[in-house]
């Protein structure tokens, strides 16, 4: 009896904090990766607006 009690008290709920951790964990690592990839086409459009206005700027100072 003091063993079914035991793993009642002690060990199903560290075996339930262990999976509900785990599982927390890897939905962090997946929302993480999302915002990431997701972020790609931004960061892309940023830096070939920059490229386009430093060759505006480029071509105006060519002109004077």
């Amino acid at each position: 009896m003091n063993l079914v009690l035991d793993a009642m008290y002690i060990v199903l709920p560290l075996f339930w904090f262990s999976a509900v951790s785990w599982s927390g964990v890897n939905l962090g690592f997946a929302v993480s990766s999302a915002i990431s990839s997701g972020s790609k086409g931004t960061q892309q459009a940023g830096t070939q607006g920059s490229l386009v206005i430093l060759n505006m700027v480029k071509k105006g100072i060519m002109k004077k």
